[in-house]
């Protein structure tokens, strides 16, 4: 007798939280609509990277986070150690689309007011899932390469070899 007057007494409540996770919020995480609301996945370099840059650049085996927006567009972000030297020319040397009117066929370094521009431009639920990249951008030094359709931006530490990865789907 108890567990059903039990039961009965959550129905109300149950009801209550439901409807309230089936409305759409106007503002989450920074968020202005849902197809903002970025879905969060677990990424290789290696899907993005060919295995010949991989091998050439010496980075085996490197995890990082996929943003994922309902559009189609994403940003992965990675943590690893490396030579900075290789991997700048590694992602000199990529690929890029055929009909690309803009191309980089090398890094270039850019300022950390260019890259707070475009920090500022994502959405905050974005920046609180790749915190690591974000914070601390006062002790490393910025460089961009443009290989459509990504943009590669990559932030060295001064006082080691961590290389911090950005790999944008750029559209």
């Amino acid at each position: 007798m108890r567990k059903r007057s039990l039961n009965s007494a959550l129905y109300p409540v149950l009801f209550i939280l439901a409807s309230i996770a089936c409305q759409k919020p106007s503002h989450v995480n920074g968020a202005s609509s849902l197809a903002e609301i970025p879905l969060v996945l677990s990424v290789s370099l290696s899907d993005t990277l060919p295995a010949k840059a991989l091998t050439d650049a010496d980075l085996p085996d490197v995890k990082g986070i996929k943003v994922q927006y309902a559009d189609g567009k994403y940003a992965s972000y990675f943590d690893y150690h490396g030579d900075r030297q290789r991997v700048m020319a590694v992602i000199a040397s990529l690929p890029f689309s055929k009909g690309s009117e803009i191309a980089d066929t090398s890094c270039r370094n850019i300022s950390a007011e260019i890259l707070h521009v475009q920090q500022q431009g994502l959405p905050v639920s974005e920046i609180g899932y790749a915190e690591f990249f974000w914070s601390g951008s006062g002790n490393r030094e910025a460089f961009e390469c443009l290989k459509p359709p990504y943009k590669h931006t990559l932030l060295f530490d001064k006082n080691s070899t961590r290389i911090f990865h950005r790999i944008e789907l750029a559209g």
